[in-house]
């Protein structure tokens, strides 16, 4: 027998004759996901926050870098390396990178891949929101786990269940924690020289330059609830080229 989930579809308007603003909040019906047709000028909008009397909304078509504030962005394309160190300080940080789809997607889990395991190593993962004022990570996790997943066989992929519906241009968070004993994984490309990193550029606080930008770090011990890490407040150090983090896969 199979198990069936019911899950509410988020208020949507295909009718309106102008653009969202932001009192088209949760106090409207409105929350994250919703999406706003403008049959006037023919443009789609998808709601990426619905916080009362300041809901945020992003038009389909527009270069999420701008929505950001020239903050953190994903491009779609990474410069792979099957062995990549992760190297923030271990076992005291969260690492952060942003992630975006082009299309909607129904989510189901959270992966990254282990290049080469480490004894006795395992790791949290956890999706954030975006905060569209900062371009930074906020709140607690949305989805993830705080179960560590083994990392102690190489090859190997790790997967927490991450159930939600992913939105075409709209900003999410990725953030993982490792234990002491850290294997190495596929991730963004380690190296530190343009040559080998321009695909791992993220536009805003970094430049096309020998040490780009890829992420995000904040504190956090993993003996801690990851669940429960909220980031509104949080301190946060940027990663560069040379400091590595695990690529995410959404499975579907």
């Amino acid at each position: 027998m199979g198990l069936f989930v019911n899950q509410i579809a988020p208020k949507n308007n295909y009718t309106a004759t102008a653009a969202p603003t932001a009192t088209d909040d949760a106090t409207a019906g409105y929350s994250q996901g919703s999406e706003w047709l403008n049959t006037t000028s023919n443009i789609q909008w998808y709601c990426a926050d619905a916080t009362a009397s300041a809901a945020v909304w992003i038009p389909a078509t527009s270069n999420i870098g701008t929505a950001v504030a020239s903050r953190f962005f994903t491009p779609g394309l990474w410069t792979m390396s099957n062995g990549t160190a992760f190297a923030p300080a271990l076992d005291t940080v969260v690492a952060l990178m942003p992630i975006s789809v082009p299309f909607r997607a129904a989510v189901v889990t959270l992966n990254v891949r282990t290049a080469t395991g480490a004894g006795s190593s395992a790791i949290k993962m956890a999706l954030w929101r975006n905060n569209y004022a900062t371009g930074r990570p906020t709140g607690v996790p949305f989805v993830g786990s705080n179960t560590g997943q083994a990392t102690t066989g190489n090859n190997s992929t790790q997967s927490v269940a991450a159930v939600f519906t992913a939105q075409p241009n709209v900003m999410y968070w990725f953030g993982c924690a490792v234990t002491t004993a850290a294997p190495t994984f596929y991730g963004v490309q380690g190296s530190a020289t343009t040559a080998t990193s321009w695909g791992s550029q993220i536009i805003g606080e970094g430049t096309v330059a020998a040490s780009p930008v890829i992420g995000l770090s904040a504190p956090y011990a993993y003996a801690n609830d990851i669940m429960a890490l909220d980031l509104s407040a949080a301190t946060f150090t940027t990663l560069i080229g040379a400091q590595a983090i695990p690529i995410p896969r959404l499975g579907t």
